[in-house]
């Protein structure tokens, strides 16, 4: 029985110390600019042609 009550312990006290990096450090949302960091996508590649144009971002181009 001890040994159970430990485990449930220790499980309670590192969610405990883990909950303010969950609460601070985990994001819902990210910019673009800042998913697109570390790969070798470009904006043009991801965001579909209809919304570049929309948003002016891009020059009128034909999608064929």
């Amino acid at each position: 029985m001890s040994l159970f009550v430990s485990n449930w312990v220790l499980l309670a006290a590192s969610l405990f110390i883990a909950a303010p990096v969950m609460l601070w450090k985990i994001k819902d949302t990210v910019s673009l600019e800042e998913d697109l960091k570390f790969s070798d996508e470009t904006i043009e590649d991801v965001i579909p042609q209809y919304q570049m144009r929309s948003a002016g971002q891009m020059q009128h181009r034909d999608v064929v």
